[in-house]
């Protein structure tokens, strides 16, 4: 099976909010994006871990 890449922007935003703490303001504040927009790739990035989880434990559960 190929895992499908999860885009570079999204990666950033999910890293900087969940592992560096770094609240949307301060993100948007220095990356000049708006809010709504790293909200959202945040969304993307969230579903994308989830589906990526999903698709390891079954692997896994299929042992």
């Amino acid at each position: 099976m190929t895992a499908v890449v999860m885009p570079k922007e999204q990666q950033q935003i999910f890293i900087w909010q969940e592992l560096d703490n770094i609240p949307f303001q301060k993100i948007a504040e220095t990356t000049g994006e708006n809010i709504q927009t790293l909200v959202t790739r945040k969304r993307y990035a969230v579903l994308h871990l989830r589906k990526r989880l999903k698709q390891l434990y079954k692997e896994i559960n299929d042992y």
